[in-house]
């Protein structure tokens, strides 16, 4: 991987700042475990299905996991990178889905 991703810019953090509502010292954290646990820099379908384990043990991964896996993977690329990893930690932890405007219908 190279060093531009290996390290997270301040750019990068301000962006994430305000986009998901974390501190600093939170999305640092969360970088600090991505790239200890995911050093290239990827999370595959298996490995999300272990790390939905981790966080959800009284849970089944299967289908599921498969399933939380592609809507993370919106650009279809085989794989969830520190930006979809992130997003998805927001959505869940702050109940709202950051980057996504739903558009809404009058009913």
């Amino acid at each position: 991987m190279g060093k531009s991703s290996s390290k997270l810019s301040a750019d990068k953090l301000h962006v994430y700042t305000q986009e998901t509502g974390f501190s600093d010292d939170e999305i640092k954290m969360w970088f600090k475990f991505f790239k200890n646990d995911f050093p290239e820099g990827k999370i595959s379908n298996d490995d999300f299905a272990k790390l939905y384990r981790v966080f959800h043990p009284d849970g089944k991964p299967g289908q599921f996991a498969a399933h939380v896996f592609r809507v993370l993977d919106q650009k279809n690329k085989g794989w969830i990178d520190f930006d979809d990893f992130l997003r998805a930690h927001a959505i869940t932890a702050r109940g709202t889905k950051p980057f996504v405007t739903i558009p809404s219908k009058n009913y």
